[in-house]
């Protein structure tokens, strides 16, 4: 995973990092964490999970694991991250979190903070969807007007209920 400087499309300031979407004019990770940090002295370094098997035999997995490779990425970033420092270690439960968190844990000596409402962006079960299927319903939502991406996937959270829930985890 890349030490994050990563995009957030939802126009509440708080959004998801998936598929490097953004809308124009949202604030980037970078630029929300200098800004906090300017006015409080607290640094926030967003780091995206590591490389998760999405699809195997054919199928989507709703909260897959971290293939070899991922597991790679994580120890790599943790080795980053130990580098440089941290104080806390927060993260989601999505299973690819967790499995990112424990790689920066045993780098840092950090114990995490599971904090559930971290999660992404809520989607609908697409478990019983082929791979295709799901890829063809995340392209006909980016070809939606830009204003409906706010309400998010059918079948899933909307941009606002996620924010609500970020910031209510964050305070």
């Amino acid at each position: 995973p890349s030490l994050v400087e990563t995009e957030i499309p939802c126009k509440e300031g708080v959004g998801r990092a998936r598929h490097g979407g953004r809308l124009r004019g949202a604030p980037s990770f970078a630029t929300l964490s200098k800004a906090l940090e300017k006015r409080s002295g607290l640094e926030l370094l967003f780091v995206r999970h590591a490389e998760p098997a999405w699809g195997q035999d054919g199928k989507p997995q709703m909260d897959p694991a971290l293939t070899e490779r991922g597991r790679e990425q994580a120890k790599r970033a943790a080795e980053r991250i130990a580098e440089r420092g941290l104080a806390e270690l927060w993260c989601s439960d999505a299973r690819r979190s967790l499995q990112t968190a424990e790689a920066i844990a045993h780098a840092t000596g950090k114990e995490p903070l599971v904090v559930p409402d971290l999660t992404e962006m809520r989607l609908p079960d697409w478990s019983g969807l082929s791979l295709a299927e799901v890829a063809k319903r995340f392209r006909d939502g980016r070809l939606r007007q830009p204003e409906a991406w706010w309400r998010g996937t059918d079948g899933g959270e909307s941009c606002s209920a996620f924010a609500e829930r970020v910031r209510g985890a964050l305070r």
